[in-house]
């Protein structure tokens, strides 16, 4: 089943990144975060539960202490439970 939520990216100051997913309609699936070492392993997990590439931004607009969100994406929901 697809649930139509928002992520939320943060690049630490660190360099890890924070992902954060939320329904839009709630109780359709749980919220969600986790955290990643690489730009390239955020990456894959976002391309691995459905968001389009074309949504995910660059690396270069990414910068530390900045919260990026991505709307309006339709994912699958037993990817985001796992």
């Amino acid at each position: 089943m697809e649930i139509e939520g928002k992520f939320t990216l943060k690049k630490r100051e660190d360099g890890r990144f924070d992902v954060s997913f939320e329904p839009k309609e709630e109780g359709k699936a749980p919220k969600r975060s986790r955290s990643f070492s690489s730009y390239d392993g955020m990456r894959r997990y976002l391309l691995d539960v459905g968001v389009k590439s074309d949504k995910i931004p660059a690396l270069q607009e990414l910068r530390p202490g900045q919260t990026t969100s991505i709307s309006d994406v339709k994912v699958e929901s037993s990817r985001i439970a796992a």
